[in-house]
């Protein structure tokens, strides 16, 4: 599948490659857009329970950040 748009392709990527535990997670994946390898972070928080719709927030990181850094920074 080709997308047009990074974003678009990171948030799908995100919600697809999400976890059905009910523990808090905080897992690594990664995404391959127009021939570049993306890695990002998707957090689970500890109520998520696979069945009831949580909302979704993206954050990006700039400035020579990582995005472990960018995860303290907004814990």
């Amino acid at each position: 599948m080709r997308f047009r748009s990074p974003l678009a392709a990171l948030a799908l990527a995100a919600l697809l490659t999400a976890d059905n535990s009910p523990a808090q997670q905080l897992l690594n994946r990664s995404v391959d857009v127009q021939g570049v390898t993306r890695e990002f972070l998707v957090y689970l928080p500890a109520s998520y329970d696979g069945i009831t719709d949580l909302p979704v927030m993206l954050v990006f990181h700039g400035g020579g950040m990582n995005p472990t850094e960018m995860l303290q920074l907004v814990d």
